[in-house]
């Protein structure tokens, strides 16, 4: 039969196990239809690439951001390595060379050449245009890797990261550059939010726990908080509070983790400030006593450092 034929078309629809009742159908009625799937298949994979295109305009912005700290971290390790070849020319223009400290010098220029390509390549796996891969992650380590890459970024906004990893389970099946973004997003919110914090109250505190088939990540600020609409509406497309945002960040967030099988969700704490939940399913393991989610609520509060354990630096700090 074909697509422009006005015969009725032979086609057996089952109507059970073992059974099929012979059907004609118009040829016109077939190439409607077969006309409108295609067009849903062609719309579906259009949808599929813009979604994925804005997922990695949001990671271009992200990383726009953080340009100034990008700058620094890179150009702390090329100062050095200029300062140690400017050494070593010196020692060898000597009429007697101390061999002994070139070696040393060698050693450093390669250490910090090190720095900078660390800096580089992890700019690039955010950056690069690249389809869903999936694969077994250590969230602990991820969350340890999104904080070195905010190191700078939080010094120059005094800001200190702390991260506490109490979560047993750790494994989750996951594409490692969007949920890096993920955690990007949420923790730099939670620096914009302490714009305004008297500079010995800005810590920023993220903590994991077990859930009962899932790994909790929270996120605890010490900025202005919001109210309970405002909780909801942030996740929107478009809706932000911060002047200059585009209010994309935490809807492309929620999206990847909903892809992902998690949720995020946000409150204001009784103390002041918000917290930010997300929850992930962590990959199976063999059966064991059953672990009992300890978040009853995003409201809950962690125990914030003493001022005596920031640093004078308000350097990053990473503790397990």
């Amino acid at each position: 039969m074909s697509m422009g034929s006005r015969e009725a078309g032979r086609f057996a629809r089952a109507t059970g196990p073992g059974r099929a009742v012979a059907a004609l159908v118009p040829a016109a009625l077939v190439a409607v239809l077969l006309l409108r799937w295609n067009a849903m298949r062609a719309a579906s994979r259009e949808e599929q690439r813009c979604r994925q295109a804005l997922v990695r305009a949001a990671r271009i912005v992200l990383v726009g951001e953080l340009s100034a700290s990008i700058a620094h971290e890179i150009h702390q390790p090329l100062s050095a390595i200029r300062s140690n070849a400017d050494a070593a020319r010196l020692l060898l223009g000597q009429p007697s060379v101390p061999t002994q400290e070139l070696p040393r010098i060698l050693d450093c220029i390669r250490c910090d050449t090190v720095r900078a390509q660390e800096v580089i390549h992890r700019l690039r796996k955010l950056l690069e245009r690249g389809t869903l891969v999936r694969r077994d992650l250590n969230l602990h380590a991820l969350l340890e890797e999104v904080i070195k890459m905010l190191g700078d970024e939080a010094q120059r906004r005094g800001v200190v990261l702390v991260l506490h990893s109490h979560a047993a389970r750790a494994m989750v099946l996951g594409d490692e550059v969007q949920l890096q973004q993920v955690m990007l997003n949420v923790i730099l919110n939670a620096m914009d939010a302490m714009r305004g914090t008297a500079a010995a109250a800005r810590t920023a505190f993220i903590e994991t726990r077990d859930g009962p088939g899932h790994i909790v990540v929270q996120v605890h600020d010490r900025g202005h908080g919001f109210s309970p609409d405002e909780a909801e509406a942030l996740f929107q497309a478009f809706f932000t509070t911060k002047d200059g945002g585009m209010g994309l960040g935490l809807s492309i967030s929620r999206s990847i983790l909903e892809a992902h099988g998690g949720t995020i969700h946000a409150a204001s704490r009784s103390g002041g400030g918000a917290v930010f939940t997300i929850r992930l399913p962590v990959r199976p393991e063999p059966a064991h006593a059953e672990a009992v989610d300890p978040v009853q609520g995003a409201g809950m509060s962690p125990a914030w450092p003493s001022e005596g354990a920031r640093t004078a630096a308000r350097s990053t700090e990473v503790t397990q």
